[in-house]
């Protein structure tokens, strides 16, 4: 088993969430300039964030759908073991492959990046201002990113667990009922 459960790492996402959600709609800047944010985006070689400076429409529309997702997973969270186990377990694959997308996309098609692109190729993208997806490819959406992504993927690995161990809890109760018959 988990050294976390899986109920309580996902109240732990739920509450980051819900955190992310005040202080994009309170102060976005105060995200950008995290530590964590500011590390990893040096680490990878991702250009910072800097529309994040004063609250704006659209860090209102993101903290209010970061709250909207932290509501609703904390209270998915109070589900029934063997409900939870079912939903979840449909819930987490599709979260993992969402944002192994984001962190890739934010990492290999940013203007730094030696993967995507050649040097000439590079010039062109760089220059097509406005292009979809370009104000993605920052160090606050691959941190966001990586942080689910790590969140998710240990979330994945325990309810592989406790599916197991939820198994073996059923086979022992119906052989149990099939010795009182």
């Amino acid at each position: 088993m988990g050294f976390v459960s899986t109920a309580t790492a996902l109240r732990c996402l739920s509450i980051f969430h819900l955190t992310l959600a005040y202080y994009f709609l309170t102060s976005p800047v105060r995200v950008a300039d995290q530590n964590a944010v500011f590390i990893l985006g040096e680490a990878m070689g991702i250009p910072h964030s800097l529309s994040l400076t004063l609250p704006s429409a659209s860090t209102a529309v993101i903290g209010l759908l970061l709250a909207f997702i932290g509501l609703t997973d904390l209270s998915s969270t109070g589900l029934p073991e063997d409900m939870a186990n079912y939903f979840w377990s449909s819930q987490a694959p599709i979260r993992l492959l969402f944002f192994f997308g984001i962190t890739g996309y934010a990492y290999l098609f940013s203007q730094w990046s030696n993967v995507a692109a050649d040097d000439d190729d590079v010039d062109l993208v760089n220059d097509a201002s406005g292009a979809a997806g370009e104000n993605a490819k920052n160090s606050v959406v691959f941190a966001w990113g990586f942080f689910e992504l790590v969140v998710w993927f240990y979330i994945f690995i325990t309810l592989r667990e406790e599916r197991t161990a939820l198994a073996a809890k059923l086979a022992e109760r119906k052989q149990a009922e099939e010795e009182r018959l």
